[in-house]
């Protein structure tokens, strides 16, 4: 993905372009969906964008921020859910197939520019401009059925207490 409004799919068997996806934004992130079928980008333009990797079309895109770019996206493993991050200091974490925001935090002084999802799938991490990095940890219901390959190794770890409220239709996520 690049600034210059090009994301470029390539086929590395044969070291070739295999298709060139344009959009009137500049690109800060690229996600593969773990299955390889589909692209999820996002850029200046505040958008999310989701792509076929067959033939490089546009599937659909989703507002991911109503001020400000989105600098950051994270995709669990199984494709379930991702996070989205940027210019807002708002963390999102969408549902993939239903490109709805399920939970959002707010604890950032600055522009997010960073974002990881755990390997098992439990928390993430972001950091950004103010020099801040948080971990947050996902509620139960929002972590994939089948994360479970690094659940054993990753259980002991000591997380911070960050937990997900239920404020109005959307979930908060909280962050110390």
């Amino acid at each position: 993905a690049s600034s210059d409004g090009s994301c470029i799919i390539w086929d590395l068997k044969r070291l070739s372009r295999k298709h060139v996806l344009f959009a009137n934004t500049q690109f800060t992130a690229a996600r593969y969906f773990p299955t390889c079928v589909q692209i999820l980008t996002s850029g200046t333009d505040r958008t999310i964008s989701y792509w076929e990797v067959y033939d490089g079309s546009l599937v659909r895109e989703k507002e991911g921020s109503k001020v400000g770019a989105i600098n950051c996206l994270s995709m669990n493993s199984t494709g379930e859910f991702f996070i989205s991050a940027g210019s807002d200091s708002i963390v999102r974490l969408w549902n993939y197939e239903l490109g709805e925001v399920v939970a959002q935090g707010i604890g950032h002084a600055g522009s997010v520019t960073a974002c990881k999802y755990s390997p098992d799938g439990k928390f993430f991490i972001t950091g950004g401009m103010d020099g801040a990095i948080f971990m947050w940890k996902i509620c139960e219901k929002f972590q994939s059925t089948n994360d479970e390959s690094f659940g054993n190794k990753f259980r002991k770890l000591s997380m911070n207490n960050s937990h997900l409220k239920q404020p109005e239709h959307i979930q908060q996520i909280n962050s110390r």
